[in-house]
């Protein structure tokens, strides 16, 4: 439970981020949650995402689970993702802040597979060639531009 949200789960396989502020997600995989918000209570089924924002707005939609479960096996794993949710889990997994516009990275839909393992210059390599964009690692930030 945090502040924003809280979840009762239902014999279940799921996912859930939201760290150091950032907006919560809980995207469901397997069976059942029970999700409360301030606003509203409801119960996820398989293949529903929450997304819970800064200004307290949630939005609930349908979702690919492939994401929320390749890292299991050790994988980046995203099909028809915002470019944004794809550069918010490799900078989460490599403890590294992103910098870049994020309206215009949410618009861009982008398929992106990857061995996690990689060193993280070797990601941003395959970022570059998969996604087509302009990324620039400087004194520990991630920068993007699009190209």
């Amino acid at each position: 439970m945090c502040d924003k949200v809280n979840l009762t789960v239902l014999g279940t396989e799921f996912f859930v981020e939201g760290i150091g502020g950032a907006p919560i997600s809980v995207a469901l995989v397997k069976g059942k949650v029970k999700v409360v918000t301030k606003k509203e209570q409801r119960i996820l089924h398989p293949g529903e995402k929450l997304s819970s924002y800064f200004y307290g707005d949630t939005e609930f939609k349908k979702v690919d689970t492939a994401p929320y479960v390749s890292w299991k096996k050790g994988r980046f794993s995203f099909h028809n993702a915002s470019l944004l949710e794809v550069l918010l889990a490799v900078c989460m997994y490599h403890t590294t802040p992103l910098r870049g516009n994020s309206k215009e990275l949410e618009k861009v839909k982008v398929d992106f597979e990857c061995n996690r393992s990689l060193p993280f210059n070797d990601v941003l390599k395959e970022l570059e060639r998969q996604c087509g964009v302009d990324l620039n690692y400087e004194l520990g930030v991630l920068n993007v531009e699009l190209i």
